[in-house]
């Protein structure tokens, strides 16, 4: 019978390589999902809605500023080069400041859109441990107070 090698584990590098590309393609996705969120908010907004409590000039330097946030994610991959960008509490204030603005926006209180804040605090529990998860519902509930 012949004794066959040990199972040498991979070094740390390799280790620590494919952490970072499973970090990488999360935020390509989640970039995708950015755009797509948007998008989807876009057309509600400028073809559904009642704007009578909206602040247009306001809605629409936040979609401006959320697609050119979106696309840079997405197309230019600054994670790559910056580190921090991965960070669960970077990305989970970023986008909380992005829907805020939004929800403030298109009416505050009575914004349709407060929704969304329900959806991107579910989208960092799914993503990030309980810390991030918390730090992001309680800036979203102190910026919606």
């Amino acid at each position: 019978m012949q004794r066959s090698e040990p199972l040498v584990p991979p070094a740390r590098g390799v280790d620590a390589e494919a952490a970072r590309e499973k970090a990488h393609a999360a935020e390509r996705r989640l970039s995708g999902f950015r755009l797509l969120l948007m998008a989807t908010n876009t057309v509600i907004y400028y073809g559904l809605i009642d704007k009578s409590q909206a602040i247009p000039w306001l809605a629409n330097a936040i979609v401006a500023v959320s697609y050119a946030y979106g696309g840079w994610f997405l197309l230019s991959a600054p994670y790559r080069r910056f580190p921090f960008l991965v960070s669960g509490y970077f990305s989970s204030m970023m986008d909380t400041a992005l829907v805020l603005s939004w929800v403030y926006a298109t009416g505050g209180y009575h914004s349709p859109f407060h929704v969304i804040l329900y959806v991107t605090t579910i989208a960092v529990a799914f993503r990030y441990g309980w810390r991030q998860t918390a730090v992001a519902a309680v800036a979203q509930a102190a910026g919606y107070v």
